[in-house]
């Protein structure tokens, strides 16, 4: 079982953060243009031009024969699913434009700043000032890093650390970088890069943070360049790890079971997120117990690398558990938040938290009974991290 799909070129190009970043460029006022490369197919280049109204299409080999009738004060985009970098130098160096840049590597970071990547983007969200290739992360920031598997009430925490001022901690290794990563030839995607840009757009008072999920952060790795990897160690021992772990892990494999089902992974006040949230999820022994078991070795998996970061970078890793989390917000925020150097008092103002309603209680309860009828013995729902 694999919570990651293995996309396809139209996958990437198809998908709602490609929409996002044309929906920006298609907000820009004046003379914008996007030039393109054999990696784009043409119908992707129909769809922009039938959708984006105040975009110009022009192909790689057009634009540059017409490089120096380009307006000064004109916006030239260089859109590559493999060289983008490239794109922006050759043009960089042969046109008087001032506002070059790429489509792919300058604004993904800032549209997953920027947006939840579950609400449509909204107009101006985004500003054309914001993309700038030169930004450097500042080193009096706090930089902190949330760890964890697949449902584990990290995006609960990660919204309690936002309202009370801790910088605005998200998932930003996605599907669509590790695709990137995959794809990318020598001047392509630029891991480096990326989480620099990250790091400055999202820094709010002074705190970065970010979250990764165990099998995007497996994915990474397995697609990071040598230079990436001596970037990422760097960047290891600057920052603050809290591990966060779920305790019940048959509630955690019913919880994804049941998102897998419905394709909700967020919950919203839609009535359509809400019909689909309440349906009634067929109960089923053997896809609850293939997930259950891909959560175990996932969490195998990231025990394994937070033990690293311990022993290698000799760093303090924090430990929080969802369930303490729910039952005592409060204290767990307090901690996080002298673990990153804050003295500002921490408040919750009424935050509630469900662990789970009464489907995921009865499916949670049959797996048990089925489980201990297969095997003899009981599945865990009462984890604690061991370190070796």
């Amino acid at each position: 079982m694999n919570c990651t799909q293995d996309w396809t070129q139209e996958d990437f190009l198809n998908h709602y953060t490609m929409l996002y970043i044309l929906e920006f460029i298609n907000e820009i006022e004046g003379n914008v243009f996007i030039t393109y490369d054999d990696s784009i197919p043409q119908t992707f280049i129909k769809k922009i031009e039938s959708e984006f109204s105040n975009i110009k299409i022009i192909s790689r080999t057009k634009a540059l024969t017409l490089s120096q009738d380009f307006e000064q004060k004109s916006f030239l985009f260089c859109l590559s699913l493999t060289s983008e970098k490239q794109l922006v130098d050759i043009f960089r160096k042969i046109t008087t434009i001032e506002n070059i840049y790429a489509v792919i590597s300058d604004i993904i970071p800032l549209i997953m700043t920027a947006t939840d990547l579950v609400d449509r983007y909204q107009p101006g969200t985004l500003k054309i000032e914001s993309l700038n290739t030169h930004l450097k992360p500042s080193q009096s920031v706090f930089y902190y890093a949330i760890l964890c598997c697949p449902r584990c009430g990290s995006n609960f925490l990660c919204e309690l650390l936002k309202n009370n001022g801790l910088g605005l901690p998200k998932e930003h290794i996605k599907e669509q970088i590790i695709y990137l990563m995959k794809h990318r030839q020598e001047e392509g995607f630029d891991l480096r890069y990326f989480f620099n840009s990250v790091a400055v757009s999202a820094t709010q008072n002074g705190y970065f943070g970010t979250k990764v999920i165990s099998h995007f952060l497996e994915d990474m790795l397995a697609v990071a360049t040598e230079q990436e990897y001596e970037f990422l160690a760097t960047w290891i021992s600057s920052f603050k790890f809290i591990y966060m772990y779920r305790s019940d892990k048959v509630m955690q494999a019913v919880s994804l079971y049941r998102a897998q089902q419905t394709q909700l992974w967020h919950n919203d006040n839609s009535q359509y997120s809400n019909s689909r949230a309440n349906a009634n999820i067929e109960y089923n022994f053997q896809q609850i117990e293939d997930t259950y078991n891909f959560l175990l070795q996932q969490e195998n998996y990231l025990l394994a690398k937070v033990s690293q970061i311990k022993k290698q970078y000799n760093l303090v890793v924090l430990e929080v558990a969802y369930e303490d989390l729910v039952a005592h917000p409060q204290e767990v925020v307090s901690d996080i938040a002298v673990m990153l150097g804050s003295t500002t008092p921490v408040r919750i103002e009424a935050q509630e938290k469900q662990i789970h309603g009464e489907r995921e209680i009865y499916m949670a309860n049959n797996f048990q009974f089925d489980y201990r009828e297969f095997y003899s013995k009981e599945p865990i729902r009462n984890f604690y991290p061991v370190y070796d």
